[in-house]
């Protein structure tokens, strides 16, 4: 059972996000990144989206997960299994 009644990580407020860069002038797709204090340094599987994570850690106090790349406004994500609110 969820601690948080949340639906998906866009209502928690441990969600990050950054542009995600795409040569669409129109598409304003965002990565979502995870901040929960809790999290463990995991790599990202994908080199180029590793790159991104770790420059915006060197600004954060945060250790950043990769929730998803390439969200849109109206994408309806849910909360991935590893998600530390899950096992408060």
């Amino acid at each position: 059972m969820k601690a948080l009644p949340l639906e998906s990580c866009k209502e928690c407020l441990n969600r990050l996000t950054s542009p995600y860069p795409t040569s669409d002038i129109f598409e304003r797709p965002e990565y979502w990144w995870c901040k929960h204090c809790s999290l463990i340094n995991v790599p990202d599987k994908n080199e180029e989206d590793e790159k991104r994570r770790l420059s915006l850690m060197e600004n954060s106090p945060f250790v950043l997960r990769k929730i998803a790349g390439y969200v849109k406004w109206n994408d309806r994500l849910g909360i991935p299994s590893w998600c530390p609110l899950d096992n408060i």
